[in-house]
């Protein structure tokens, strides 16, 4: 029979039991450790470099992107535009109720400078930055013609709108038989003073002599149609590099699928009962501008442009232009344009009177 020994622990056998770990477990976990952190470090790093700074192409696109929304989206809410340049547009949308009751009035502008900043303006007041320091901007205004609702009214730009001569009162009196309104003005008038007359009428009828510096000054720009008899006019309208003089009496129509000549037929066609001077161009005409006729000597006459076409230099027209076969020249009878000329004139005037209608602004920031 076998006798079982009960011993007490002593405080030896108290200590001997284990309560720690061996090397080799703390040497294989502090291994492990150094590669966990050496993977946390990894992740924080690369995270890090995934954190766009100021200077990054991607941040940048996304801020003018966002303000190009800005721009856009109240522009859609416009219901006129003021001013349109490749680095400037105002425009007016209805109250909105952010102030000042009645239509607001917005611009955004830069000063076409790399490094100015792109700014607003809201009802004329202070003038705010948008975008620090813009690279590029460039605003494109795309139009076409609208519908004419009743009939024009025309701003007859004469030499002097006190005393009008033989040709300038027929001008006016044929005008109004056909059923149009007539406001006068002289061509010499400061450029101020041409704003509120522009606004009034639907299209702009330049007569010879009315060619002074402050009227040509504003014909790339003006905001309704324009009817011109001047040929010094033909490079700021925009439909050729120049206009010139061709003396005689013969007109052909070579194109009589545009409005303006669709009643008559290709080919001669008489519209000064003498020999006169016609207005013509010898120099190259815009891509915009189409030749309607060819005047003595088989030069291009009677250029026209719709809105939106590509003007001489560049850019686009604001509105459709109409550079009539007649010359503006000290020698020139109006009283001499027969039936024919007349009808010429009274339909040039109609289609160039038709409202710009915007199609869209396309924003490049």
């Amino acid at each position: 029979m076998k006798t079982l020994v009960r011993r007490e622990a002593t405080d030896w056998n108290q200590r001997s039991i284990r309560s720690g770990v061996t090397l080799v477990e703390l040497t294989a976990s502090m291994t492990i450790m150094v590669i966990l952190m050496g993977a946390m470090t990894s992740t924080i790093l690369i995270a890090g470099f995934a954190i766009p700074d100021g200077d990054d192409p991607a941040l940048k696109k996304l801020a003018a992107m966002d303000v190009v929304d800005q721009i856009a989206g109240e522009l859609f809410y416009a219901t006129s535009i003021t001013e349109e340049t490749d680095t400037a547009v105002t425009f007016t949308v209805a109250d909105r109720g952010h102030g000042a009751a009645g239509p607001e009035t917005i611009r955004y502008a830069w000063s076409g400078t790399p490094g100015d900043p792109l700014t607003r303006q809201y009802n004329g007041g202070t003038v705010f930055k948008v975008c620090d320091a813009t690279q590029l901007l460039t605003f494109t205004f795309e139009r076409r013609a609208g519908e004419l609702r009743g009939y024009p009214r025309v701003l007859l730009v004469v030499p002097n709108e006190a005393s009008l001569g033989a040709g300038e009162t027929a001008r006016k009196t044929a005008l109004e038989t056909w059923g149009f309104t007539v406001q006068l003005i002289s061509g010499s008038r400061p450029a101020a003073e041409f704003a509120a007359p522009l606004a009034n009428n639907d299209v702009v009828y330049i007569v010879k002599g009315a060619d002074a510096i402050s009227l040509g000054n504003q014909l790339p720009s003006l905001p309704i149609g324009i009817v011109n008899e001047v040929t010094n006019h033909f490079s700021a309208i925009g439909v050729a590099e120049s206009g010139t003089f061709s003396y005689g009496i013969d007109f052909i129509i070579l194109n009589n699928t545009h409005e303006i000549t669709s009643v008559f037929s290709a080919g001669s066609l008489p519209i000064v009962q003498i020999k006169e001077d016609f207005a013509v161009t010898k120099a190259a005409i815009s891509a915009g501008t189409q030749a309607l006729g060819m005047g003595p000597g088989g030069f291009d006459s009677l250029l026209v442009m719709d809105a939106g076409g590509v003007s001489f230099g560049g850019g686009a027209a604001n509105s459709r232009r109409v550079c009539l076969p007649w010359a503006g020249w000290k020698t020139f009878n109006f009283n001499n344009v027969n039936s024919d000329g007349l009808r010429l004139l009274r339909r040039s005037i109609v289609w160039a009177a038709a409202p710009t209608v915007y199609v869209g602004v396309r924003i490049a920031l």
